[in-house]
């Protein structure tokens, strides 16, 4: 569990599992259309969430969530092994942070989180996929020392763990 202090509340990073999944449903739903362009770099409709939700694999994947006061899930990340290219293994991130809740340092948590966790699971490549228009999560992705490749609208965002920790 990661924890921060920011404004006098601590954020805590929890892994969840399947049984989450009702959650994960809410949280995703809550997300208006603006936000759901950002997390999703798409459209994306009820159904269409609905069945993201439902194929999340979480026995390759890992998905880590922020709790607000009333213990809903104000934030997610969802760290998704994607390949095994010539044994640097890549995995793809992703975050959405409830309106209400930005501000006080959620996402750079979830961030922070899936480095440690990542640099700990052996992974050689953290990637995230941005439209070049979320400028907030491109700012926590530089911070977090991530290389930035913009092309055609969209940013891939890199982080390449030593190979130390691989």
């Amino acid at each position: 569990m990661s924890r921060s202090q920011r404004a006098g509340s601590a954020i805590s990073v929890v892994e969840l599992g399947p049984d989450a999944r009702a959650e994960l449903l809410q949280h995703f739903l809550a997300l208006d259309d603006n936000d759901r362009l950002l997390r999703f770099n798409c459209p994306v409709k009820n159904p269409t969430i609905e069945a993201y939700v439902d194929r999340i694999d979480f026995g390759r994947d890992t998905v880590f969530g922020v709790r607000g006061d009333q213990r809903e899930l104000v934030g997610v990340g969802h760290f998704a092994n994607v390949a095994d290219a010539a044994k640097a293994r890549v995995a793809e991130y992703a975050i959405s942070v409830l309106r209400g809740a930005r501000g006080r340092g959620v996402a750079t948590m979830l961030l922070a989180h899936a480095i440690a966790c990542g640099g700990q699971s052996g992974i050689g490549h953290l990637r995230m996929h941005l439209l070049s228009s979320n400028a907030a999560m491109l700012h926590i992705a530089g911070k977090a020392g991530m290389r930035l490749v913009h092309a055609c609208g969209e940013t891939q965002a890199c982080f390449e763990f030593p190979r130390i920790l691989r």
